[in-house]
C-alpha cells in the first residue's frame, strides 16, 4: 500500500476518512445505543474511547480492502453529512429513531413504486406527527455507494442547501432497494421533535 501523501488536498481527505473510519468503529464497538450512552451520560468522549481502543490494540487503517464508505449504514451516512456540516462550520446532526422510522418506511414506499425518481410526496403531511417545522428532506435514487450519494447532493443546490441547514439538529436516513435492484435513500432533517 502506497501512504505516501502528495498535496494537502489528500491529507484532508486520508484524515477526514481516518476519522469517519474511527468514529464508525466505535459504533460497532459499542453499539450505537451505547455510544450515544457513553458520550453524553459517562462522558466519555470520542478521544478517550480512542485511546483506550488503541490501547487495546485496536487499529483504524487509512484504507483496507472493502471501502467502509461503500457498506450502507444509517450511521455511516449520517457520519459523511456531518463531515459536509463540520467542514462549513456547522454542528453535527445526531440521529433520531423518529426521522428513520419517517425515512424507512418512505424509502421502502418508494423501493416497492420504482419509479426511478425519488418523489417526496406529501413530506409536510408524512413529517407533522413527527416534527415541528423547520424540516427537510433529500433523496436520492441509484447510487451504489453512500459517498457517491453524498457527493451527488453536494453538487446539487437545493440538497446541499438542506444538509448545510444550521437549524437542524436531529436527521433519520434509510436506503431500500427494489426488485430490479434500484437503491432509493432517503434523509429527514429538523430542528426538534414535536411536542407530545
Amino acid at each position: 500500500m502506497d501512504t505516501q501523501v502528495t498535496s494537502d488536498d489528500d491529507r484532508e481527505t486520508r484524515y477526514h476518512r481516518w476519522l469517519l473510519a474511527s468514529w464508525c468503529l466505535m459504533i460497532e464497538d459499542l453499539g450505537w445505543g451505547e455510544s450515544r450512552m457513553a458520550t453524553k451520560a459517562k462522558r466519555m468522549t470520542w478521544l478517550e474511547w480512542l485511546r483506550r481502543f488503541l490501547r487495546r490494540g485496536g487499529k483504524v487503517p487509512f484504507e483496507s480492502q472493502v471501502n467502509p464508505l461503500d457498506v450502507w449504514s444509517e450511521g455511516h451516512l449520517i457520519g459523511l453529512l456531518n463531515i459536509e456540516r463540520v467542514k462549513h462550520g456547522l454542528r453535527p446532526v445526531a440521529i433520531d429513531p423518529a426521522l428513520t422510522g419517517v425515512a424507512m418506511h418512505w424509502t421502502a414506499t418508494q423501493a416497492k413504486l420504482n419509479r426511478g425518481v425519488y418523489d417526496h410526496g406529501d413530506f409536510q403531511g408524512r413529517i407533522a406527527e413527527v416534527v415541528e417545522a423547520p424540516a427537510g428532506e433529500i433523496g436520492a435514487v441509484g447510487n451504489a455507494t453512500m459517498a457517491g450519494t453524498v457527493a451527488g447532493w453536494m453538487k446539487s443546490d437545493g440538497h446541499r442547501a438542506r444538509i448545510l441547514t444550521p437549524e437542524y439538529v436531529i436527521a433519520g436516513a434509510s436506503r431500500a432497494v427494489s426488485s430490479d435492484g434500484t437503491t432509493y435513500t432517503g434523509c429527514d432533517f429538523a430542528s426538534h421533535l414535536a411536542r407530545k
